[in-house]
């Protein structure tokens, strides 16, 4: 079994075939985890991000890719609900940290 994977920098880039199959590029890179893991680390008031944290959160964003996500050739969830991915990502690390998940909530700011 063949697969091409392709992560791109860009929003731009769009849907291509490959082979009998439409692929859509999605978008690699830090704006998935930093985010989460900087309301994490403040909402469990920890003093330090460590190694652990960034697992904590790798492995929250890995289980937030959808099979669709997975049939369009992306290996990251859209973009688009990233404010949700980042409250997730904070909530995984404030658990690992022993602290109150609620707190996450309570820091978001709203528009």
């Amino acid at each position: 079994l063949r697969r091409r994977v392709q992560r791109t920098f860009s929003r731009e880039d769009r849907p291509y075939r490959y082979g009998s199959n439409v692929r859509v590029p999605g978008q690699g890179n830090n704006a998935y985890v930093f985010p989460g893991i900087g309301l994490g680390v403040l909402a469990a008031k920890a003093e330090r991000v460590t190694k652990k944290d960034m697992l904590v959160a790798a492995k929250a964003l890995a289980g937030m890719v959808s099979q669709k996500d997975i049939k369009v050739g992306r290996v990251y969830p859209e973009l688009g609900g990233i404010r949700d991915i980042s409250k997730a990502i904070a909530k995984e690390i404030v658990k690992e940290k022993g602290g109150d998940v609620g707190e996450v909530e309570k820091m978001v700011w709203s528009p």
